[in-house]
């Protein structure tokens, strides 16, 4: 991101200015496309380069953005432009975190009509032939509390 900030200014001088903005989108299906290769083919390098291209190609946006909408903005207004954005922006969040915290709750809610015998079968017969399934669990060296109100363990 860093890099990518010293290098807007000469980006932006050196490329056509709708080519600076479409290079955020860009970058970012490129850097996910790159992640999704290491699934197949485990390297650090295609890590690296798809976390550098997620930072170069977003900041790129972002300041391109910003003076695209300093550019258009009449000078009187700036800062009602600039406020309505950190405004919808701040929005954004405070919705993205909301659904975020309301998913789990929505899926347990969900989650008795969506429960089946059937459809919990195909796992457990998974689970009963796979190796995992027949291992037994290893003898503890010391013995669970005999309440809950015994305290945390003290190892």
């Amino acid at each position: 991101m860093v890099l990518g900030a010293l290098l807007a200014g000469r980006v932006i001088g050196a490329l056509p200015f709708g080519v600076v903005i479409a290079i955020g989108p860009v970058a970012g299906l490129a850097a996910a496309l790159l992640m999704v290769v290491t699934i197949w083919a485990p390297s650090f390098g295609l890590a690296a380069a798809s976390f550098f291209v997620m930072g170069v190609g977003p900041i790129l946006w972002a300041i391109s953005m910003t003076t695209l909408r300093q550019t258009v903005t009449p000078s009187h207004l700036l800062g009602r432009a600039s406020a309505i954005n950190i405004v919808v922006a701040a929005a954004s969040f405070l919705v993205q975190s909301v659904v975020i915290l309301a998913s789990p709750v929505l899926r347990l809610a969900r989650q008795p009509r969506l429960a089946d015998r059937r459809a919990e079968a195909p796992p457990r017969s998974w689970c009963a032939r796979s190796p995992a399934g027949r291992t037994r669990p290893a003898s503890r060296a010391h013995p669970p509390p005999s309440s809950p109100s015994a305290g945390p363990p003290t190892w």
